[in-house]
């Protein structure tokens, strides 16, 4: 195999179309490319077998590992394991390849649920029997749910549940504006999504990073919900691929009864379907996460199907050096 940065935007982009996962293709939009991650191509009898959006993080005294969330994206009958030890090499200090394998084209990636009277926990990729990589904490969703768009409005209202409908229609009825935000009224945003934060107890991404994503998508947004003048609920949405996902979100404790983020969802469903796309994607949901309880309710409202990735998992390259990185994060987590 070879491994090489892919040049093309046409070569990258007509890849990631037709192999791309169900959920997070947009992580491996050319654009993407442009926020600090190497676009990776992965050659077998000079034919492109798989593709990774690759970004090397540091770790301390010279090293680092790297991150493909949602990928690498694989033809159908290659070799997993072969590409992802092509990525480790490219990176001479990497200790490790973090990667999230999707079970499109992969059967031998373990099943959600073990047989039978297996007693074996699900913690590694294993292929003839043998475990070539360990599960590790999750960095993308590891389950989400997808709106199938190609429904009329009429088959999307009626797999909702009843009260998500109400919500809707009263949101409506009070005169809840829905709109995307121009440039200058997104420290607006900021405000609502950090008031969001100290609520809801979880941590931002620094604004640069929400910045990043809006100044280098051309299909990313920031879209509210207003009522009075007031903004109420704020989404990052980003389209790629066919699907409209929803990236962040945040709302305001004022005004709650108007019920602006059911609004600002619709709308957005409903603008996605004139537009063409053809899923939309929450972007995880979790039943076992306590911090989750509410925004999973809130999603599962929407109907849709719920979609399981295998999630994150940790192909090492020099073992030693792995158990210094997971002693010292294990510290430095006992530390905070």
């Amino acid at each position: 195999m070879i491994i090489q940065e892919i040049k093309s935007k046409k070569e990258w982009q007509t890849f990631v179309a037709l192999h791309a996962p169900r959920s997070g293709a947009f992580l491996h939009a050319w654009e993407y490319g442009e926020m600090g991650a190497v676009r990776l191509g992965v050659y077998e009898g000079g034919v492109l077998v798989a593709v990774a959006m690759v970004t090397e993080m540091s770790l301390p005294f010279g090293l680092s590992y790297t991150l493909v969330q949602k990928g690498p994206i694989v033809k159908e009958g290659a070799n997993l394991k072969a590409i992802v030890e092509s990525i480790g090499r490219f990176f001479p200090r990497a200790v490790f390849v973090r990667f999230e394998p999707q079970n499109n084209h992969h059967p031998f990636i373990p099943s959600l649920r073990e047989p039978e009277g297996s007693s074996e926990p699900r913690t590694a990729l294993k292929r003839r029997g043998k475990a070539w990589a360990k599960k590790t904490v999750h960095v993308s969703p590891e389950e989400t749910l997808l709106l199938d768009l190609s429904k009329s409005q009429e088959e999307l209202l009626s797999t909702m549940h009843q009260k998500t409908r109400y919500n809707i229609r009263l949101a409506e009825k009070k005169g809840v504006e829905v709109r995307e935000l121009e440039r200058a009224e997104w420290a607006l945003a900021w405000k609502v999504f950090d008031e969001t934060a100290r609520r809801d107890g979880f941590r931002l991404h620094a604004k640069e990073r929400y910045v990043a994503w809006l100044e280098m998508f051309p299909t990313a947004r920031l879209v509210g919900a207003f009522f009075e003048g007031d903004l109420l609920a704020v989404n990052l949405m980003v389209d790629a691929f066919g699907t409209r996902t929803y990236l962040h979100g945040a709302s305001s404790s004022t005004h709650r009864e108007v019920m602006a983020p059911y609004a600002l969802h619709w709308q957005e469903i409903v603008q996605a379907k004139e537009a063409g796309l053809l899923t939309y994607d929450f972007w995880g949901i979790s039943d076992t996460n306590p911090a989750w309880k509410g925004i999973t309710r809130f999603k599962l409202g929407f109907g849709g199907e719920r979609v399981t990735s295998p999630g994150t998992f940790d192909f090492v390259i020099t073992p030693w050096k792995y158990q210094l990185y997971r002693a010292l994060r294990f510290l430095r987590r006992r530390g905070n």
